[in-house]
Parts: structure tokens; sequence; C-alpha cells
């Protein structure tokens, strides 16, 4: 225990000698203006917030200008109450609303006290409340509702009958009358679903929010009972929370609506033709709305989703049209613990309300952001929005302070603005992040906000920026003013984005979105439609992936910021029929000309040219039909050597409205883009076309990122107007644009977007670039001539107008490239070596620059004559240690250095490929790791790190001549080489399982690598498996994780070896929860931790009781003849440390059981198994009987590593060991340590130790690399003579060894827990002050002090001044303590504590009493 607080409340009292006042009344405000609210207030009473408890209610007057305060209707806490639930959750059964005629406000309540729960199911009632400040209630009776329902809102007409929404999901809305005693339910739906949210009148018939929308109850305002008519939805708005609606065109009828959304903001709707249509989306996280129309607008009125706000915004546009809105603006906070919920205009004539002043409340301070995003040099300053909030005073200083003075320095912090709205920005100047806290302080009150600031390197340019969140934006939609939607091709959610600001997301939507990574890479809209399309191609790795044959269509409506988005159709055969039309030739170029029949094989890469890859998507000029998907694979070379990029026109996008709709398609468009590939393609409203064009996937196509700009006309080629920055570090590939100009013309710009997801930057790259000239491509070359000599050809040409450079080709008549060839030469010749006499090759040279290609010139040809040829040798040396997971390379040295060729490894006749070095393949398409290597300087050199098995292995190397007329090719001798199994043994164990045990809860588990840091284990990120076994399942089930890093059920180990998983996951019932460190490496042997015992009570139920735990450790030795030979006996032996637990033990090869579970007898149990495996990871898991399973972990042992064969193999030999004891208190340290051996002896260390008293075995631990720790406080007192002894659980390995004796004292003695305490004597008091006399007043107290740390402080905080109200002494509070600091334990030691408070002459004072709060720290640095 290192700190406790004690908090000393100090009733600083004076009575003044002037007279009280007249009244101590309340004060009644006048009535209510038409520009007031009523806002549901829910709590003050209860000092915690709980699901279902009973707290106090309020109605507060608020201005609809300002927020200002007007008083409050004040319900009696003891008889009449409202549900609250836990802080900033919404509360969804505090609808407010007024009835029809204007005259009264209702709600629902509780009649129960405050504290109490359920009162608003079991002692439900309606509240209404008139104009004149009078209210009364009807209870609701008790047969309709149970619990865990409950009304959400009351409307009527004139306050006599009214009709509720019910939280109920098949009784939605009921009815009662003035004198009834129970609800009459009037709808229903016909089968169960999520219950209403709120309810309205509109138009004369009921109307209920919901989980689908919005919708209407048919037959006007029934009053009779009736359960079976259902509402009938009229405005699709999933998860709608609350409604209001509008008359704003002077017809009768409402034809306007704000639905507030769960975390989606407030929607507009306008009643169009018939028909409620989408008109966009003003972002935010409400609860309930109300609005009005005014002269030219539309106001709307919001409390927040967490409850403590009240939120209004203006809506200035034209009678039916899209949202349009400057913003939202906060009018007031809620009071302290208390919660703004349902709100709705005043009665007519308005109400009275207790005018005492608002509710005591603290300064407020909000952040308009928790992130902010920016970079080094940024030209817009990343920065936030702080709204400051003080209803006691108008002085509210804001400072802020950073976390990390390198990155961020606090100078480097500008704060600007006055009253409610600052701006804090930021300017940091190194990368990193920091944590800066803001302090607004109002007199002595302050309160703090955090944000963190993430800051990332300079930008690649001045007109560069990140957007955060998607780190691999891929595909966007320009939607207006600064805004941009955009998404990624990992994630399947849309993002709305500021253009050219540094910066997170501002809204998403992935409603309707499939689960997994559908790699969405292109975007169009045409009217109100947006089409996101997946790639339809193979993933990166070549696997296929038919999840990406998707089209995501949309309905938009909005601009702006303002925009919102509804799901409409998916359409997922685009692919299946393209593949059908390229067969069956319906694009007339010939059957299979586009290679789609073979695109998508499981392998293939989803480049071109021959892979299959939507990355862009636009319509054709002035078309909403016909859709044009650009390709970044295929490419088609035509008869004309030129590889072009494809565009495969769908004619019929806008009628794709579902997959029994065929696709129709138009003729392939073909396009010269240098051999690049369409990256993305978008339009303007002049059908003038951008591509980004990327760079291409085959060995002569160019290699830089270019824009085109295209007339659409499919007869024409695109021109390059601007090279892009190639910059795999900072930037990423060019897939998105963003934002196109009115004209696309030099000097124009354009906003592109970069999917940054392998930069490691962790967002994605945005750019605003200029648009250039056109660029012409190079004339067409002349004069090709070609020279043979031994072995070899020269070839030369004439320069070619604008061409930077030459792409030559050197091919036999079969079309096999010459060594050399293909190569780019800026110059005009070129050489080739290495060619085979007597053969004639083609020598063929195509000009290029930086924007196309030019078709190749007249061809040459020339026959190489034979040279001499020399003889070679290879030997073959292996480098390193040959234990697996270790360092390991073989060299290759040819004997003639001169010698041009490759080398290529074998094992066992296998061809080795390299451990981490990669290249491509053109056989295959793809890069794969490397297996041929190139000869320099007479070596080459693999690294086969983990790329071996164990056993014998025979090794050779065999060189390949690449100028066979001058060399002849060699193979090296075979080396038999033992790869030996030798693994470090890391151990793992779960430290920690917190939160509530209660199905639904989250749970956080935490596992603890020991022996090794995961970086010594393996060279990337080792995710650990966490599984459960429930009510005595003999499999293990993987556990989910609510994270999208987790949701897999692993959780990656940081560089302290911990790893956690957050689940809500687990069912009810008795789990046994266990994780897995999975061997990612030979390296290393996979291990399992324990299985610990946990219990998930039923939702809604107490959280069990969490019982110790009985952690029993658990080894197992082996032995017979099948410990070194495959095929023959061997016993396994696991030992438990307890002798007395019953239950048995399972052995397991890795992961799979090695027969039938073995009853432990006396703490052993044995078995014999037979097996044919090589290698073997050897490890016992201990189940205890069924009555001890909830109290009694299931102890898992290390894994023993085995290597065998059918033959002894030639492996290292056994390691003697020495054995030594330690004992200090209670604990005796067993160390076991190699004699001889090689480096790695230490591995071969393992199995467990025990300490002896006589015969008598008194401890027992596994021991972890060559240590075992183990408890012996059962000793009892007095001295003892004992003895250690090493079991190993392979005597192949290592011996086992003993230690004949120690002496060592019985621990005895007791223990002292750690101890603060303070106790405060008394409240102190200055009794009287007297105005217009000087005079310091004194009084006095004690604190009680009890330590047990080697040192203690005692400290008060700030006293500041005593306050009266809203009134403060002039002078300050000054406390002095009779001691403050210790230098070792105390017991009951009275430290006087003084406080003294000095009144000037002239100073003011209050009627009333002075009082302030302080508190009191008993703290050690030494518990």
């Amino acid at each position: 225990m290192n700190n406790t607080r004690r908090a000393l409340a100090l009733a600083l009292v004076t009575l003044a000698g002037a007279a009280a006042p007249a009244s101590a009344d309340p004060v009644i405000a006048g009535p209510a203006t038409p520009d007031e609210l009523a806002v549901l207030a829910v709590g003050g009473v209860n000092t915690t917030h709980a699901a279902r408890r009973a707290d106090q209610v309020a109605l507060h007057r608020l201005s609809t200008t300002d927020g200002a305060y007007k008083g409050r209707i004040l319900f009696p806490s003891d008889t009449l109450t409202k549900s609250s639930n836990s802080l900033n959750a919404p509360i969804r059964n505090a609808g407010l609303r007024r009835s029809a005629d204007g005259r009264f406000l209702l709600f629902n309540g509780g009649r129960g006290a405050a504290g109490t729960s359920n009162q608003d199911i079991l002692n439900a009632t309606t509240v209404r409340v008139a104009a004149d400040g009078t209210w009364t209630d009807q209870r609701l009776g008790t047969a309709y509702m149970t619990t865990g329902e409950g009304p959400v809102g009351t409307v009527s007409l004139d306050g006599t009958r009214k009709w509720l929404g019910i939280n109920h999901n098949t009784k939605p809305i009921a009815t009662i009358a003035e004198g009834e005693t129970e609800l009459t339910q009037v709808g229903a739906f016909p089968t169960p679903t999520v219950p209403v949210t709120s309810i309205d009148l509109v138009d004369g018939s009921l109307v209920v929010t919901g989980i689908t929308g919005v919708s209407r109850l048919p037959g006007g305002l029934p009053t009779a009972q009736n359960t079976t008519t259902p509402p009938q939805e009229f405005i699709a708005a999933p998860i709608a929370l609350d409604a209001t609606f509008l008359d704003t065109d002077g017809v009768a009828g409402a034809d306007t609506a704000y639905v507030v959304r769960d975390g989606r903001g407030v929607w507009k709707f306008a009643l169009d033709a018939g028909t409620w249509k989408s008109r966009g989306v003003v972002g935010g996280s409400y609860g309930y709305v109300a609005a009005r129309a005014v002269a030219g607008a539309i106001e709307v009125y919001l409390t927040t989703a967490n409850t403590a706000k009240l939120v209004k915004f203006v809506d200035t546009a034209e009678v039916g049209g899209d949202v349009k809105t400057t913003g939202v603006s906060t009018l007031a906070y809620a009071p302290a613990r208390a919660r703004y919920t349902g709100l709705a205009f005043t009665p007519t004539g308005g109400f009275p309300a207790d005018g005492t002043a608002y509710p005591a409340t603290a300064p407020a301070m909000t952040a308009s952001a928790t992130t902010v995003d920016t970079h080094i040099g940024a030209t817009t300053k990343g920065s936030v929005t702080l709204e400051v909030f003080d209803p006691n005073s108008a002085d509210v200083t804001v400072t802020a302070t950073s976390s990390n003075q390198t990155i961020l320095p606090n100078d480097k912090i500008a704060i600007s603005g006055t009253g409610a709205v600052r701006t804090a920005t930021f300017d940091p100047i190194a990368t990193g992040t920091a944590t800066v806290t803001f302090t607004a302080r109002s007199g002595d009150d302050a309160v703090t906000a955090t944000l963190t600031l993430k800051v990332s390197p300079a930008v690649a340019d001045p007109g560069g920026h990140y957007y955060s969140g998607p780190v691999d934006l891929s595909a966007a939609i320009d939607v207006g003013g600064d805004y941009f939607l955009g998404i990624s091709d990992e994630v399947n959610t849309v993002h709305l984005f500021k253009k050219g600001v540094s910066g997170g997301s501002l809204a998403q939507w992935n409603q309707g979105f499939p689960g997994g990574e559908t790699d969405f890479e292109g975007a169009t809209r045409f009217g109100n439609t947006i089409v996101w399309s997946g790639s339809h191609g193979n993933n990166r790795s070549g696997s296929a992936r038919p999840e990406r044959r998707f089209l995501a269509f949309q309905t938009i409506s909005g601009s702006g910021a303002t925009v919102g988005l509804e799901w409409r159709n998916s359409y997922t055969r685009l692919w299946q029929q393209w593949k059908d039309w390229d067969a069956s030739n319906g694009h007339g170029l010939g059957a299979n000309k586009l290679k789609f029949n073979t695109a998508t094989v499981p392998g293939l890469l989803p480049n071109a040219p021959n892979g299959f890859n939507v990355e862009g998507l636009t319509m054709a000029p002035g078309s909403s039909s016909v859709a044009w998907f650009g390709m970044r694979a295929p490419t088609i070379t035509g008869a004309d050597g030129i590889e072009r990029a494809v565009i495969l026109p769908v004619n019929n996008l806008d009628k794709l409205t579902s997959d029994s709709v065929n696709a129709e398609f138009g003729a392939p468009i073909f396009l010269d883009l240098g051999g690049r590939s369409i990256r993305d393609i978008s339009k303007n409203a002049k059908d003038q076309y951008l591509i980004s064009a990327g760079t291409g996937d085959t060995d002569d196509s160019l290699k830089n990122w270019a824009l085109y700009t295209w007339d659409g006309n499919v007869d024409h080629q695109p021109q390059m107007v601007k090279e892009l920055p190639t910059d795999e570090a900072r930037i990423g590939a060019w897939e998105g644009i963003a934002e196109l100009p009115t004209d696309l013309v030099a000097g124009s710009r354009v906003l592109m977007l970069a999917d940054s997801g392998d930069t490691g930057l962790g967002k994605s790259y945005g750019q605003y670039v200029t648009i250039g000239e056109p660029i012409a491509g190079p004339a067409a070359v002349t004069g090709i001539t070609a020279t043979g000599k031994p072995g070899a050809l020269d070839a030369s040409w004439n320069a070619a107008d604008r061409a930077t450079q030459y792409y030559v080709t050197v091919k036999t008549a079969a079309g096999a490239h010459a060594p050399g060839s293909p190569k780019f030469v800026t110059g005009t010749s070129a050489s080739f070596e290495g060619l085979t006499a007597g053969t004639e090759y083609t020598v063929q040279v195509r000009p290029q620059n930086v924007a196309t290609r030019a078709v190749p010139g007249t061809p040459a040809t020339a026959t190489p004559t034979q040279g001499a040829r020399v003889a070679t040798t290879t030997t073959l040396e292996f480098q390193g240690s040959n234990i697996l997971g270790e360092v390991q390379k073989l060299v290759a040295t040819v004997s003639d250095p001169n010698a041009r060729g490759t080398i290529q490894f074998f094992g066992s006749g296998q061809r080795l490929q390299d451990s981490f070095a990669t290249g491509f393949d053109p056989s295959v398409g793809a890069n794969v790791y490397t297996h041929t290597f190139p000869v320099v300087n007479g070596k080459a050199v693999i690294d086969i790190t983990d790329a071996r098995g164990a056993g014998m292995t025979d090794l050779q190397a065999k060189f390949t001549t690449a100028n066979a007329e001058n060399y002849l090719s060699s193979e090296s001798a075979v080396a038999p080489t033992l790869f030996e199994y030798r693994p470090k043994q890391p151990w793992a164990e779960i430290v920690s399982i917190t939160g509530d045990r209660v199905v639904g809860s989250r749970i956080a588990i935490t596992v603890k690598l020991g022996g090794y840091k995961p970086s010594e284990l393996w060279r990337e990120v080792i995710r650990t498996e966490f599984n459960t076994r429930l009510n005595g399942a003999v499999n293990r089930t993987r556990l989910v994780g609510d994270t999208q890093e987790t949701s897999s059920g692993y959780a990656a180990l940081n560089e302290d070896g911990l790893a956690t998983i957050y689940t809500t996951a687990l069912a009810a019932g008795d789990h046994r929860i266990s994780v897995q460190v999975p061997g990612y490496s030979t390296g290393y042997v996979t291990q399992w931790t324990d299985e610990i015992p946990v219990t998930i009570a039923p939702a809604g139920s107490p959280a069990p009781e969490v019982k110790p735990i009985k952690r029993p450790a658990i080894a197992v030795k082996l032995s017979g003849p099948g410990v070194t030979r495959t095929g023959q006996a061997l016993t396994l032996t696991a030992k438990l440390s307890d002798p007395t637990l019953t239950g048995t033990v399972t052995f397991f090869n890795y992961s799979t059981a090695l027969g039938t579970a073995v009853p432990v007898v006396n703490g052993v149990a044995t078995t014999s198994v037979t097996n044919t495996s090589p290698q073997l990871g050897i490890y016992a898991r201990f189940d205890p009987v069924v009555a001890e399973r909830t109290t009694t972990a299931g102890a898992t042992s290390q894994a023993v590593p085995l290597l065998r064969a059918a033959t002894d193999l030639p492996r290292s030999g056994t390691v003697a060991t020495k054995t030594t004891l330690a004992v200090s208190g209670s604990t005796g340290t067993v160390t076991v340590s190699p004699v001889g051996g090689d480096a790695f002896a230490i591995r071969d260390v393992y199995g467990y130790a025990e300490i002896l008293e006589g015969e008598r075995v008194v401890g027992f631990a596994p021991t972890r690399v060559g240590v075992a720790t183990i408890d012996l406080s059962s000793l009892g007192a007095g001295p003892h003579t004992l003895r250690a002894r090493y079991v190993s659980s392979d005597e192949t390995r290592s011996l086992s060894s003993e230690i004949v004796q120690t002496d060592a004292p019985a621990p005895v003695g007791g223990s002292v827990p750690a101890t603060l305490s303070l106790t405060l004597g008394a409240p102190a008091t200055f009794g009287a002050f007297t105005p217009g006399v000087e005079r310091e007043y004194t009084a006095t107290t004690k604190a009680t002090v009890i330590s047990t740390a080697g040192d203690a402080a005692l400290s008060v905080s700030e006293p500041g001044h005593l306050t009266n109200g809203a009134f403060s002494l002039p002078q300050p509070l000054r406390v002095e303590l009779g001691r403050s600091a210790w230098s070792g334990p105390t017991a009951n030691e009275d430290v006087p504590v003084t406080f003294k408070q000095a009144i000037g002459a002239n100073d003011a004072l209050r009627t009333g009493a002075y009082s302030k709060t302080l508190t009191f720290t008993l703290s050690t640095t030494q518990p």
C-alpha cells in the first residue's frame, strides 16, 4: 500500500451580525416564454449511477437562444423518481413530450424512492405537468410489464387519454385513460423484435422509433384492445432512437423529420412524392431531439448520448432540401451527477419554476477530439477545439502541458479564444506520441481533459498530409465542399474526411457491409447512388478470395459535412459473368483472350499481366448506367508489342439491384499507359478523366507512378501530365482520387490518396498535385545492328527523339531470353555474353520515356561463335550451428572466380530456399523466397535458418554456368548433416483474469512469457492463442476477443512478454482457460499455461465469488527405447507436486492426445505409447476430479522435446549436471548446471527438482532454464538437514544429479501487513466572523497516524479560500501541521492540525456559512 487518502470536510461556519435574509422560500419565476425548452434532468441524489436505480427527476427550463437556466420543477425524490443508468451511458426510458394541444408535458417515472431499483417498471407511472406548474401522475398497473421492460415515453392529445411506447418485443404500444388502472395493448409486432425507443403523435397517428427505423400505427388513435395490428415502417433508419416531425411547406401535414440514430448522428428526411427520403446527416452521438420551424430555417435541439449536454444546430436548407448547417453548438451542460435526457418545448403559456440558482456544478471542459494526428512541419497545424463551461463564473483560464517535451514542448502549444470556445494548436518538433493535459481553472475549482497527439515524420511534399484511421485508403468519392468519402482495402468501412487536413475521419458507415476483407478498390457515383467495388481477385499471397467479388451499393444524401449514407444492396455475380463472357468470346477478341479463366486460380498473384484485379471505377461519359471498371490486371499485349491497360464496361450498373439480375458487358477498352496499370480512374462534371497509373508488374513496363488525362473517347489515348513521387516509406501506392478540378488542364490541382498500408506509418497519405502539360512519347528507333563474337554478341542502334532509355531483348528462335536479356540501356549500344555458339539470336530495341513506349524498331540477328571452355569444381561449407533455430548458412564456392552462373542448394534432393530473401519468379508471376543464387566472386550464400526439419539431411550445391561457352557446370559432394532438435524452453502463465464474471461483461485475460523475451525466440511477433474448455469439454475452444486485433482469439506478446485479450464471449458455466505460446520456430518448443478455472454467471445474475485457486505443479519423465528410436515403446510418467490430489493426467504430443487419460495414484500417472513420429514435443495436463475443478488449476507441464529415428542418430553427447541448493527464509532455490557440454547445454537441462529431508520430499517444482524455486513453509521450526535432487525428463539429454546435504534453519516468526492509516479528529470551526474588525481566527483538530512503512509523509491539499455559495473570503486559509515526516514506523501518533483565517477590517463578508473541504494525504515511498 503506497498511499492512503482521507478527506476532512471543514465546517468553517460564521454567523454575521447583520440581519438574516427576508425570506428563505424559493423565488417563483415568471411564466416561460415560447423561446424556452423543458429538459428532463435525471439524477442528483445518488452518488453513483447504476442501471434501473431510481434517482431524482427535475424539469429544467432553458433558453433556446443561449441555454440560459430559467429554473426548474424539482419532483420529490422520496416518491417520484426515474431510473438512471451507469454514468455517461444513455437512458432510453426518458422521453419527454408536449401534448398535442400544447398544454401539458408528459413523461414516465416510478412511484419509489431514490436508490431503489426497477421502480419505473414495478411502480410505473405516467406524469402530466400543466402549464401552471402543477402535476399529477397515473399508475400504470402491474399486469402489462415485467422486469426488463418499461415505458419509453408518453403522448396525449389533451392530457386525458395517453398512449405509451413500451420497451417490449411484442407489445410496443399501449393506452390508458383517466381513471383506468391497467394498460391496454393497442399495437403489436407479429414476431419478437427489438423494442421501440420512443413514441410521438404525428398527423393524428402514433409513431414509434426502433431498430429498423420509424413506424406508424395505422388506424388513427386506438382506444380498444388490439394485439395484432403492427406498426408500418415508413422511414428506414436502422438503430433509430428518437424522431421529431415538422410541417415546413405550408401544406397541412408533416413533411420534414429529424431522426436520431445510435452513434450515427441525426438524419434529416423529407417527404417527396409520398416517400420519405434522406436529406443528409449532422454527425455526432445524440439521445433525444426536438425541433421547430422559424423564419427561413429549422432549429434542432438535441441531448447528447452521454447525457451531459444540450446542443443545437440550425438547418437553413430550402424546404425539402439537403440539410445545411454551420455546425452544432452547445447550449447547456447538465448539473453535477444529473443527466439531460428527453426534451420538449414548454407548454403554451409556460410553467412556473423554482427560481433557485443553477445547481452547484464544477467547471466542465470537453475537447472536440481525444486524438489529434499531425506531422512535422504541417502547413495546417494540428488543433483541437475546447469547450469550456462554468455556470458560476465567466473567468475561466485554460492551460496545457505536454507529457513529452522532446516531441511537443509546452511552448509549442498555443491556446487562443475566450469564453466558451478555445482552440489549442500544436507545433511538434519530433515524431512520436505525447499526452496533452488541458486544465480549466475557475477560482479554486479546476477540471482537466486529455488528448493524445500522434506526430508523424515530415510529409514527402508541402502539399501532403495524413489521414488517420484506415491506413490504406484505396478509393474515394468527392461529396462537395471540403469533404470526401474514402474506403480502405482492409476494413469494410466508409469514412468521411476533410480534404487536405491531417486527422481522423469525421464519420463512418459500415451498415450492410460484410465481415472480413472485401478489398474495396474502386468507387463511383451516379445520381444519389454510390457503388464501391471489391478487387474481385486473389490476395497478395495468391490465395483465392471469393469474398472480394463484391459490389456495395449505397444511397447518398446531403453533401459536405452533412453527407449521409444508407445501405441499398450488394451484387456478387460480376466475376463469374466476366469469366463466362471471356470464355465464350462475348467480346469478339477470341475465347479466353483476357485470360479470366486462369486469373484467380490459387497461387496466382492479382497482378499484371495475368492476374485479375479491379482497382478503379467510374461512369462512362454522360451516362448514369454504363460503368467503366479500371483494371490493375490483366494487361494485354497487342501485335505491336505494346502492353495496354484494360477497362471493362458494364452497361447496366444501375440495374444491378440484386444477384437475380444479369450484368451486360460492353467491348473492352485498351489504353497505353506505358505498361502501367490502372490504379484509379475518376472524372469531373465535364467528362474529363484522370487516371492514376501504377508501376507495371512486367519486366519491361515503366516503374514510376504517373497521372494521365483522357477525354473518354475510346479511339483516343490518354496523355501523361504528371510523374508522381514514388516513396514506399512515406507515401505508398497512389490508389485514390479524392477531388478533381472543374477543368483538368495544366496548372489545376487534384487531391490524390495513397494506400500507405506497407509504409508502417499507421495512416494514409494524401497530397494535392498540380497537373502539368502533356508529355509526348518517344519516336521509333532505327538502325538496329547485331554482331556475333565467341559466346557473345554486340548490338547498336540510332538514337530516337524524346527517348530516355531503351529496352533491349536478345532471344532465340524459340523465344527464350539470352543471358542478360532483357536489359534497359540509356546509350545506343549493348553487349551480351554467355550465349550459345552456333545459335541465332534476334535483337530487338524499343525506345521509351517517362510517358510511354514506342513500337520496337526493325530487329537484327547474329550468331555467336564457339570459345574455349574451362572445367569447374564446387565445394560446400556449412556455417553456424546445426541446432534448429540457430543461424545456419551454406556457402558454395566455385573454383574459378571468373565463372558466371548460379548456385542451387539441395537438402536430400529437395531444392532449398532462403529463409529471408525473396525475388520475382516469372514462372509463377509472383515474389517467392529465393532458391537460385548468383555466383559473385566465385561464391554464393543461402541462409537456411528455420528452413529445415530435425534429422539427417544430405546437403549439396549445384553450379549452373551462365557462360557455357567458357565454363562448365559442376556440383559439390553430398554432405550428410544432422539438424539437432535442442530447442529453448520458455514457459508461460496466466497472471491475471479481471472483470465481472457475468455473461456479456468484458473480461481481460493476461498471459506472461517466462525464461526468454519474445525477440529471443522469434524474429517476428509471437501471437498467443487463448482457449477455454467449458463444463468439462474434452477439446479446447478458441476464445474470441472483442478488439479487431484479437477477434481471431490471438493476442501478440509485447517485448515484456505480456499479452492481453479482452472478451465478452464467455458463455455461462465453468470454464478452464489456458493460453498456448505457439512454436513459430523449431528453435523453441510450444508451451501451454496451466488451465485456470473461471465460473461465469448468466446475464443479469450477480457476479460469482472469485475463490482462491490451488496451483499444483507437474513435470514429465520419459524412459524406454522409444526415447531415441521410432516405433519403440516410450514410457511417459507425470509427477504432481501435491500427491494428495486425485484426478487424471492426459499426455500430449504438441496438441494431439497420446491415448486416453491416466488416473493419478499418489501423485503419479504413468502410461506407455508407441509412436513413429521422429520429432515430438510431449507434455502432460492434470485434470482434477469434478468436485475440485472450480478451485484447482489444471497443471500443465513444460514440453519435453525428442528427436528420434529408426536407428541411433549421431547426436551430441549426454550432459552431466551439478545440483546446488540455497535456502533463504521459506524458499529453497535449486540450481542445475551442465557440466561440460557445448554452449547450448543448458537447453538439455529440463525435468524437475525435489528437496528432501531424509527420504521425505518436502518440496517439488519443475526446473525452468536450470532453476527450480520451491516453497519450504511446510517445514517446522528448528534446524533441518536438506538435500536437493534433480530428476531429468530425458536421461539421454542430461543426467540426474543430487546435492547431499544443506543445513538450513526453519523459518519462524510473523509478518506485518503493509499499513498506512490516517484518522482525522472532530471537524474544526472558527466560530462567528465579525465584519469590519481585523482579526486572525484559529481552529484546531488532530490527525492520528499509523504507519509500518520505512518512511511516511503527511500533506494537505491547497487550502485556497473559504467560500459561502458564490462568495469567497479575500484572504487565504492557512493550515499548519505539528509533524509532516517520519523516517520509520509509528503507531497511533496524534499530530496537531491548526487552521488560521485572517479577516481584514475592509473584508466584505456575506451572511451565511463559509466552509472548505481539504484532503489530507499520508503517503510513503518505502511500503
